[in-house]
């Protein structure tokens, strides 16, 4: 990966843990989760696809932070402690998203 992209999800997962901390008010969320990449899905309709997610143990769940067109991803089935799983309801469509 190189620096341009390293620091462009960094900003996000910032981005993200400032959003999530201002609604809750609790703790800090950039220290309490992991956030971590896994990069793009690209959707293939009703077609499940499976990703290793790194962690050790079973991610808690994920964001999109992009896409390149209009769609919904979502869990195809549990996350495993190797694979996270994901179907869209439309083909062609590329998800960028990051895991906690």
């Amino acid at each position: 990966m190189n620096i341009n992209i390293d620091y462009e999800w960094e900003m996000a997962r910032l981005q993200i843990a400032k959003l999530l901390d201002d609604a809750t008010n609790r703790f800090d969320i950039a220290s309490s989760y992991n956030f971590k990449e896994i990069g793009t899905v690209t959707s293939n309709g009703a077609t499940e696809v499976e990703y290793e997610h790194g962690y050790n143990g079973v991610p808690t769940g994920y964001i999109v932070v992009g896409q390149n067109g209009a769609g919904s991803l979502y869990y195809s089935k549990a996350s495993d402690s190797s694979k996270i799983y994901f179907k869209s309801d439309v083909t062609g469509i590329t998800f960028y998203i990051a895991t906690f």
